[in-house]
């Protein structure tokens, strides 16, 4: 029972670690996504305050990126934050050692005189793969890397149930102990019963006997 609960829990182990290294391979590190420029814009088209923000990402990871999440915070004068625009840039990929452009648009929430300065920052990327089929394993992979842990617990819950519901088992050695004593029990009550009934029988018969005397 202990080697099957600490194998049980080495599978739990290897699964997670498995899953938490997948998820390392596929995320890029930020700190070699610079922005190397950019520029901020407010407009004011029919009457809708708008706010864009142009720039040029470099990436220096020893591979392509994508799936990029690029963030734009914007301060007043006195360097508190007034608003915020967060965007992912869908089918951009940005190879090694190269630029690309950038835009990120968003209605402003204050006007033209809060946003006195802002800041730009990539807050999610992934390594591009070439063959796309192999940058995940597969949905059906996931799914046995996720659900792996609660399978395995499942299986010892089943294993551990039947073990128990089996003939050998203390449980199953008990019941034949309780029938026997459910039987005891029950003849036990026919026989006061009888006694019950020859009792009154007997009172019955007393009583008879005594008024005849009278």
């Amino acid at each position: 029972m202990v080697r099957t609960f600490l194998m049980t829990m080495l599978l739990m182990f290897f699964s997670l670690s498995l899953q938490a290294a997948n998820d390392e391979d596929i995320n890029a590190d930020l700190t070699k996504l610079n922005i190397v420029d950019s520029s901020m814009s407010y407009s004011e088209p029919d009457g809708k305050r708008v706010v864009t923000v142009l720039g040029t990402l470099k990436n220096t990871n020893p591979f392509p990126v994508d799936e990029l999440i690029i963030e734009a915070r914007f301060f007043d004068s006195q360097k508190k934050l007034v608003d915020v625009i967060t965007q992912p840039l869908y089918q951009v990929i940005v190879p090694i050692s190269k630029e690309v452009g950038f835009r990120l648009k968003g209605s402003a929430d204050k006007l033209k005189e809060s946003y006195d300065s802002y800041n730009v920052q990539v807050v999610y990327a992934e390594q591009h793969f070439v063959n796309q089929p192999n940058k995940r394993k597969g949905v059906w992979t996931e799914l046995l890397i996720s659900f792996l842990p609660l399978l395995l617990l499942i299986l010892v819950y089943v294993f551990y149930m039947r073990k128990c519901m089996g003939k050998s088992s203390p449980q199953m050695k008990i019941l034949p102990l309780m029938e026997r004593q459910i039987d005891i029990l029950e003849q036990t009550r026919v026989i006061a019963s009888q006694n019950v009934a020859m009792m009154e029988r007997i009172a019955i018969a007393a009583e008879k006997v005594s008024s005849e005397k009278n």
